[in-house]
């Protein structure tokens, strides 16, 4: 099984030498098991920064998830 999702929030990062505030959207798909209780899923998150100057981020991801049941 196979799910498509998507999702918009913030980010806020906080370094020493400025933060970051910014708009953050999710792309992914999730690849679901049925016999095993594991899930694989392929994101991409692209990130308009705000603050302290106005960019645009690309954050892939790639991760396994355990399910409990």
């Amino acid at each position: 099984n196979t799910a498509l999702y998507y999702g918009v929030g913030g980010k806020i990062q906080s370094c020493k030498e400025h933060d970051k505030v910014g708009l953050r959207f999710v792309f992914g798909i999730d690849f679901i098991f049925t016999n095993v209780p594991f899930d694989l899923f392929i994101e991409i998150s692209p990130t308009l920064l705000l603050s302290p100057e106005t960019e645009l981020e690309i954050e892939p991801a790639i991760g396994l998830r355990y399910i409990f049941r």
